[in-house]
């Protein structure tokens, strides 16, 4: 298809192609595109009995200019006179533009800012006329009159009007308007896990609000799908991170757990990494000597129930609760109970035990139990006949290592004392002192809160001394 084209007085024929191809350009030029912040301010006049309305805002591709992707366009001059009307312009703010009725800004929904627009009204020294705005969340302005600048202070927020008696001395308005740059999502930091029993673990986090309220939550279950969340708690609205955590029971022992912490706010929602950990077996269950018994023997045989997935047992023994002076740690214990060798009588001690597999050691028993020795010194009659004569033998094992026998002979009742001294004569430990009867007696004495060195045991029964040495290896 052709069309006829005039050219200096000639006719000539051009493809209709050409022109199809030039009005596609044009309009594809000319086309308009809505711009991200688009907000109409309307300008009414009482006496004309009339409503303009402008429209300002932002778009990432605007400029102070005339932008006609975005609408803009260029609108004659106020004419003479007094009839209404209404314009953005900017002799006055410094911005060289056209008359127009929009007027975009750059700028872009997550950048926010301060933008200047002029508003020129013109109308009949009689007339008032209104002018009415509808802000969305997140912009406030402030009009201010241009011919004295606090003449006329008015703040903008959300919807509301101002209406102007004076238009013919008030026509030029100044239009400050602040978009607020939308809140940053919170940062969310997954910490690792304390206090991890077999039942229960403590999950921690880092939370950073970034200046916006910010509530936070941990996710958590057996796989990293978690399946369930703890309560919401809030973390602030500070500009600086804080710590979070919270503690959950009711965990199944030897069991690996995931866990992240969730944080949320108007801004967004964060979550910080996959954190695993692994449940502890079960602590053992004490059984004897029972919690608070006295008169127990410095040979007692300590027991305790079995737990599921121990390989072996650990068992502490201390002078105190807090189990910082320790008579006897033990570990690699295979069975549930454990004989002991104390040192001192009517001397109160703790114990805990815990269980143990080739990896993981479960936490001690709690409470810690106590028990009170009483004044048995672990003497024992040896199966033989009655002794011709006193005699203090050499204990054995010696040197020894936690423990070792002290036996002797008494050829009738006499009363006895056996004695522990280190090298410097001083009593460390007194095993007996009581009357005994004949026969052959032997003590165990357990050194374990005594240091390496040669300490000496002495005998007295009656009108017999005896004085022999021992070595305690560590």
């Amino acid at each position: 298809m052709i069309v006829s084209v005039a050219k200096r007085g000639k006719t000539s024929v051009r493809p209709l192609g050409v022109f199809c191809i030039l009005f596609s350009v044009i309009v594809l030029t000319a086309e308009a595109h809505t711009p991200q912040y688009d907000i109409p301010v309307t300008i009414s006049s009482a006496q004309a009995g009339a409503t303009l309305e402008l429209r300002f805002g932002l778009d990432p591709s605007a400029t102070d200019g005339l932008d006609s992707s975005l609408g803009e366009q260029r609108v004659p001059p106020l004419p003479p006179g007094d009839g209404f009307a209404a314009q953005f312009v900017g002799s006055d703010i410094g911005v060289a533009m056209a008359p127009q009725q929009k007027d975009y800004r750059q700028g872009s929904l997550s950048t926010g800012g301060t933008r200047v627009h002029e508003i020129q009204i013109q109308t009949s020294e009689t007339d008032s006329i209104t002018i009415a705005w509808n802000l969305p969340p997140g912009v406030t302005g402030r009009l201010n009159d241009i011919l004295i600048g606090t003449a006329r202070n008015i703040p903008m927020k959300g919807s509301g009007s101002y209406t102007e008696t004076f238009p013919a001395v008030f026509n030029k308005f100044r239009l400050t308007v602040i978009y607020a740059a939308p809140p940053l999502p919170p940062l969310a930091a997954t910490g690792g896990a304390s206090a991890v029993s077999a039942a229960g673990a403590t999950m921690n986090g880092t939370v950073f609000p970034r200046g916006t309220a910010t509530t936070c939550h941990f996710e958590y279950g057996t796989s990293p799908g978690y399946g369930v969340a703890t309560p919401d708690m809030y973390a602030g609205s500070d500009t600086s991170a804080g710590k979070v955590s919270a503690t959950i029971l009711g965990l199944a022992p030897l069991t690996i757990y995931h866990y992240r912490v969730v944080a949320h706010s108007t801004g967004g929602t964060s979550a910080g990494a996959d954190i695993v950990f692994f449940t502890t077996m079960d602590s053992p269950s004490l059984q004897t000597p029972t919690n608070g018994a006295i008169n127990v023997p410095l040979g007692a045989r300590l027991r305790w129930h079995p737990t599921p997935g121990a390989e072996s047992y650990r068992v502490q023994v201390a002078f105190s609760a807090r189990f910082d002076s320790i008579a006897l740690d033990r570990s690699g214990i295979v069975d549930t109970s454990l004989q002991v060798v104390l040192v001192n009588p009517e001397t109160i001690y703790y114990w805990h035990v815990r269980a143990q597999d080739d990896i993981l050691s479960g936490i001690w028993s709690s409470p810690a139990w106590m028990f009170k020795t009483g004044l048995s010194q672990n003497v024992h009659d040896a199966p033989s006949g009655i002794p011709q004569e006193t005699v203090l033998e050499q204990n054995f094992p010696n040197p020894f290592n936690p423990a070792t026998t002290i036996r002797y002979s008494l050829p009738g009742q006499v009363r006895v004392t056996l004695k522990i001294y280190n090298a410097l004569g001083q009593c460390l430990a007194c095993l007996v002192d009581a009357t005994q009867e004949a026969g052959s007696h032997e003590v165990i004495f357990g050194g374990a809160s005594l240091p390496s060195g040669v300490c000496f045991y002495r005998l007295q029964a009656g009108e017999y001394t005896c004085t022999k040495r021992l070595l305690i290896l560590r």
